[in-house]
């Protein structure tokens, strides 16, 4: 007897592009053809419901892919000053770190108190060393914990499990993996 999954697995082998629509019939012939038992139409019908909610389950997974990227591309606070946070902001903040006594004395030699920063409101500001490490620290720390949630996430998924509260909350998305 054939199961349902792998009447599944045949529809999607032969790619057909909506295995919803496969007939019976053209089923049956390919089954036939094969040497195989054909199957009735309570088999075909669960083969789609299965097949149904596998692409629903998996359609989960771009939108943990889009809340781990919001996520770390979210501006980061400290000090009660919001720094950006995007690709090219960590790029500064780097490179800042890394050169910042020659950065901070090119702004003293032009009449500022230090080194200067635009914040994610595009307030200029004096900033420290100390800052821009602390924003790297965190940038680092909460990327790590998105990444890692969101492989978790999306194992779960894989596995036609729940995904577990602590890391829907991590993500800020609901059960459907939307955003909360």
């Amino acid at each position: 007897m054939i199961t349902p999954t792998q009447i599944l697995d045949y529809m999607v082998s032969q790619k057909i592009p909506y295995v919803p629509c496969i007939t019976l019939a053209d089923l049956n012939i390919y089954l036939t053809s094969l040497g195989r038992p054909t199957v009735d139409e309570s088999d075909i019908t669960t083969a789609r419901q299965i097949y149904i909610e596998r692409v629903n389950r998996l359609a989960k997974i771009p939108k943990i892919n889009s809340a781990v990227e919001k996520i770390n591309r979210a501006p980061i606070s400290i000090n009660g000053k919001t720094f950006d946070i995007d690709p090219e902001s960590q790029d500064n903040i780097t490179r800042s770190i890394s050169i910042f006594e020659a950065l901070e004395a090119d702004c003293i030699s032009k009449g500022y108190e230090g080194m200067q920063w635009i914040l994610s409101d595009n307030t200029r500001i004096t900033v420290t060393k100390a800052e821009l490490i602390s924003v790297y620290e965190a940038a680092g720390i909460r990327k790590t914990q998105t990444v890692i949630a969101g492989r978790m996430a999306k194992d779960f998924i894989t596995a036609n499990q729940s995904i577990p509260t602590e890391i829907l909350q991590i993500l800020n998305i609901d059960e459907n993996c939307n955003p909360v």
